[in-house]
């Protein structure tokens, strides 16, 4: 156990080499999610599924990374709280959030504020309700470009507006 300590304690993804018991040992996820920044958030992934439902845990994990939300129980991911930490670092991770979640306006919302491509994964049903979520947020791109534009309420100004963001993109010439 205290090589295993020491090893997590050094690059919390050595976890993955840890017996199923010490992979479920409090003592040593703790120590696993406490070592090297770039890899502390990356041991849940290896800690046994009884530790990835440990809220405590995961709460922690998540505010080091992001992605860890991955490797999250079920329950966790359609933890509102949880979530929302996770999104506002890297919108993408919206992906790993619960069905519900990626329905939930204020998510995908924040999501999308840290990252417009966390769009793709909002549910359909949130998307296609343009009225409410275009009136809140919409996203435009041109020439690869992503502009995001708050509190667009005025939908009959829109085709005015992408005609007008166009013509800008196209004073610049071809791509």
């Amino acid at each position: 156990m205290d090589t295993v300590l020491a090893a997590v304690k050094s690059e919390g993804s050595a976890l993955r080499f840890a017996s199923n018991e010490l992979t479920g040992d409090e003592n040593i996820m703790t120590a696993a999610v406490s070592g090297r920044e770039y890899s502390r958030g990356f041991a849940i992934e290896y800690a046994s599924e009884e530790l990835r439902g440990d809220k405590e845990i995961v709460h922690i994990v998540v505010n080091q990374s992001a992605r860890a939300l991955e490797h999250a129980s079920g329950k966790l991911r359609g933890d509102k709280g949880i979530v929302f930490i996770a999104v506002k670092q890297n919108g993408h991770v919206l992906e790993y959030a619960s069905k519900e979640l990626r329905g939930n306006k204020e998510v995908v919302l924040a999501a999308a504020a840290q990252n417009t491509g966390a769009l793709q994964y909002a549910s359909e049903v949130l998307l296609n309700d343009d009225q409410r979520m275009l009136s809140t947020w919409l996203v435009v791109t041109i020439r690869g470009v992503s502009l995001r534009l708050l509190q667009c309420s005025l939908l009959k100004e829109l085709p005015a507006l992408i005609t007008n963001l166009m013509n800008t993109a196209a004073s610049y010439g071809p791509t």
